[in-house]
């Protein structure tokens, strides 16, 4: 029997500011082994909650290394990993991609850029994806995007076809898989129309591995964050 993974994967909304004490004991609540944070800014909330998750055994950790007051993603874990640079091709703002490679899986995290800007992004999720084919690995975080027609409550997403892609090249989305005809959304627009566009892409090596896939709303419905967390369990 393999050794169970808890991960959680959550948009912190700008990088916390004042909420970052909440943000700290939401995350803290979930006990999970690897966080992927999302909206992760460098600055003193940023400092404070990574010194928290330290505290809390979350002693490895890297960043995207965001530009002041730009959001990126902090990769935070209990167990080692090796910090791996981007491929060439990343897209020149690189800060929204960070990836650890831990020693029987990897881990991507991403931010994704809103409307035409995701494009590169998307179109660098594929080549890496085909690249990383053979291996277990997983992309998470806020995609700014997701399925059309089952995904969103309202409007379609503006390129959500990459999903079908994804799809097509053997990579699966962790809830999705575990939820066929599901519909929960994880962000919810001023309008009120819900979308899922926080997600976590399985390579074929490492689907097998999947036991759980699950959104914590309490902390998106409480305003900590307007984005619930994505916690996905597997076994190794």
């Amino acid at each position: 029997m393999g050794t169970r993974k808890r991960l959680l994967c959550w948009n912190i909304r700008h990088g916390g500011g004042k909420r970052i004490g909440r943000i700290h004991a939401a995350i803290a609540s979930h006990h999970a082994g690897i966080v992927v944070l999302t909206e992760f800014r460098e600055n003193p909330p940023g400092a404070f909650l990574r010194n928290a998750l330290a505290r809390d055994g979350l002693i490895h950790q890297v960043t995207s290394q965001p530009p002041e007051r730009a959001n990126g993603v902090l990769i935070a874990a209990r167990e080692p990993f090796e910090i791996r640079e981007e491929s060439e091709d990343v897209p020149p703002d690189r800060h929204r991609w960070v990836t650890a490679q831990f020693a029987d899986f990897g881990v991507t995290g991403t931010y994704f850029p809103s409307l035409h800007e995701k494009v590169p992004h998307l179109d660098y999720m594929l080549r890496r994806a085909a690249r990383l084919s053979g291996a277990r690995h997983l992309f998470t975080g806020d995609f700014n995007t997701g399925k059309n027609h089952i995904d969103e409550a309202g409007t379609v997403f503006h390129y959500g076809h990459y999903f079908d892609h994804m799809a097509e090249a053997g990579w699966h989305e962790a809830w999705r898989r575990l939820h066929p005809r599901g519909r929960q959304y994880s962000w919810y627009s001023h309008k009120r129309n819900g979308f899922r566009i926080d997600h976590a892409f399985l390579s074929p090596r490492l689907q097998p591995a999947l036991r759980a896939a699950r959104y914590s709303h309490r902390y998106r419905k409480d305003g900590t964050s307007d984005h619930a967390a994505l916690l996905v369990e597997f076994e190794i």
